[in-house]
């Protein structure tokens, strides 16, 4: 299970961005204030699930400005049964670009309890946007 989620990890965000036209419901949409860069959003859904089940994470980004931007993206995951991965990627974003990345899986029934996974976005070495998404296998 840990070897599985670190690859889906590092597919995420390695696989680079991907220009996405979706419609976006205003909860899970992201938001851009004066100044801001990329902004990034973790959700996770389910946020309680049977061990077993299908649970989906979706990470999104969005670059709030009119220019190109390059961050580097640390991505986290904690699980109650393995320790912590961290991976980070250097990313640009085309001005206003969107991506979203989802990856599904069923959790083992053997590791039951919290999962957080997580985003934080860097520019020049100071974190300009973190999320994260909580879900619970029972």
């Amino acid at each position: 299970m840990q070897r599985m989620i670190s690859r889906l990890l590092a597919a995420v965000l390695l696989t680079g961005p991907v220009a996405l036209v979706v419609g976006i419901a205003p909860a899970a949409a992201i938001t851009c204030a004066p100044g801001d860069t990329v902004n990034v959003k973790v959700l996770a859904s389910p946020t309680t699930v049977p061990a077993g089940t299908d649970v989906t994470v979706t990470f999104k980004a969005f670059n709030c400005s009119t220019v190109t931007q390059s961050v580097d993206i640390v991505s986290k995951s904690f699980t109650p049964c393995n320790p912590s991965i961290t991976n980070t990627n250097p990313m640009t974003f085309a001005p206003h670009q969107r991506i979203q990345k989802d990856f599904t899986f069923a959790p083992s029934a053997t590791c039951k309890g919290d999962y957080r996974y997580t985003l934080v976005v860097f520019k020049d070495g100071v974190r300009v946007s973190k999320s994260w998404a909580d879900f619970t296998v029972v």
